[in-house]
């Protein structure tokens, strides 16, 4: 037992140096792989756990995760395959530059309480998990340039290979991208490159194939300029690529500050306070309309040079004039956990500014309290429900943002109060009652119509009479 206490006393010592080194030479990283808080993960657990693989040691395979135990044997059987490109056998080299940088991976974790006293399970992790996620992007890549995949254990089955794309998704299922980027540096595949293209590919181009059929929406001008949005060393995991090519694109009207940054007062004065919005229905008694905007694509692989000018993305909703402009997007089986994990990753990182995915939610969250706001935006073309029943839609965003909390520069506080604002003129206010009271389904408006007719009749019958009186 004393031993043991060393043991971890001197690896806790280690990490502790490393931390204080960090500190002097402004190297400090913050963390960016997280445990979701319990107020998070409540209304829908099983939305940040893995059903497949395990990535990382949040999850790591075991006896308690005895689901996950199957995928351990594939891994290995992708780690022979990613060294038999390189014609190697041995994995020291790799194992090598992974101990190097074992320190700074391990800062990427919020939560380092995983028994591990000398880190070399941590090292045999990061190379079977990063291993295993390079060689399953280059073997989408190969599947989507003809390649035929059919023995493949994963790509011979489509569910497990859509299972495994939900997993790489999931916040507490992450590697370091720097890890999985030293990998594919590693090992340089002169064969695929030539597959693919004349030039090595960049790895992130590679990895925004596999998750772009997850997307809502997807904005060619995102995809297409990604160079712009981002650097690819900055890239901290797999999710986090996910939510830089979702922001708006760089020189749009939608981005708040039309560059890089994204820093800065995008929404209104943080003075201003937020009133409820009401929903569909209701904003549609107050004479607003609803219009879709942009386009929904299939993935990546649906973009061509037609479409590298759309610019819309999810987040440019826009109200102007009574007409409320709304991006359109698909709702399916994999949307409610690609709008958690991006919420959770919002919610825990404080330098993730603005948090569009967090204030869209809520945004929907406010629109949308029945099946019957969904049935409104459907029938514009907004939502695209591959869901099939518009009360799950329904569910799905309001149960979003139970345990969020609004950012105090809310993306969308401008819009809201314009729309509240246009809510409360005078004449809105009497048109929306006539419409809830008298013109809210078509027997009411028939019924409404009849009377006025009748009453119209009856004045004109009442007329008819008196005139002879004077006559």
């Amino acid at each position: 037992r004393d031993q043991d206490r060393w043991k971890r006393t001197k690896f806790q010592n280690l990490q502790l140096k490393e931390l204080l080194k960090a500190l002097r030479t402004n190297q400090l990283i913050l963390p960016s792989i997280f445990k979701v808080h319990q107020g998070l993960r409540r209304s829908n657990p099983d939305s940040y756990a893995p059903m497949i693989v395990s990535i990382g040691p949040y999850h790591h395979a075991s006896t308690a995760n005895p689901n996950l135990l199957p995928m351990e044997n594939i891994k290995l059987s992708y780690l022979h395959s990613f060294l038999a490109r390189t014609s190697e056998d041995d994995v020291g080299r790799y194992v090598l530059a992974l101990q190097q940088s074992k320190h700074k991976a391990l800062s990427f974790y919020a939560d380092q309480n995983f028994d591990d006293e000398n880190g070399d399970l941590f090292v045999e992790m990061m190379l079977l998990d990063g291993c295993f996620i390079v060689e399953f992007v280059r073997r989408y890549s190969e599947l989507e340039n003809g390649h035929d995949l059919e023995d493949d254990p994963i790509f011979g089955v489509d569910w497990m290979r859509i299972q495994i794309c939900r997993d790489l998704m999931l916040i507490e299922n992450q590697l370091p991208y720097f890890v999985l980027l030293e990998l594919y540096n590693l090992n340089h595949d002169d064969q695929f490159d030539d597959v693919i293209g004349d030039e090595r590919e960049p790895f992130a181009n590679l990895a925004m194939l596999v998750f772009s059929d997850m997307f809502p929406k997807l904005c060619p001008a995102s995809i297409f300029s990604s160079a712009e949005l981002f650097e690819e060393r900055e890239v901290k995991h797999l999710l986090h690529l996910v939510h830089l090519l979702c922001r708006p694109p760089p020189h749009s009207s939608s981005s708040p500050s039309g560059l890089k940054s994204f820093e800065g007062n995008y929404g209104v004065s943080g003075s201003e306070v937020m009133e409820p919005m009401r929903c569909v229905k209701e904003l549609e008694e107050a004479g607003i309309t609803f219009k879709k905007i942009g386009k929904v694509y299939a993935g990546i692989h649906s973009l061509d040079a037609d479409t590298i000018d759309d610019t819309i993305s999810l987040f440019d909703i826009k109200f102007h004039n009574g007409v409320m402009e709304i991006p359109s997007l698909k709702v399916e089986d994999s949307t409610d956990t690609f709008f958690r994990n991006l919420i959770a990753y919002e919610q825990h990182s404080s330098e993730l500014r603005p948090k569009y995915f967090t204030d869209y939610a809520m945004f929907m969250d406010q629109l949308i309290n029945t099946d019957e706001d969904v049935n409104v935006l459907r029938r514009n073309g907004i939502i695209v429900n591959l869901l099939g029943d518009d009360g799950e839609v329904a569910n799905l965003f309001n149960k979003l943002g139970e345990g969020v909390i609004t950012s105090s520069n809310f993306y969308y506080l401008g819009t809201c109060n314009s729309v509240n604002q246009h809510c409360g003129k005078i004449w809105n206010v009497v048109m929306a009652k006539l419409r809830h009271d008298y013109f809210n389904s078509p027997w009411a408006t028939a019924s409404t119509i009849a009377a006025v007719v009748l009453l119209i009749l009856t004045v004109i019958q009442t007329i008819a009479s008196v005139i002879p009186l004077y006559s």
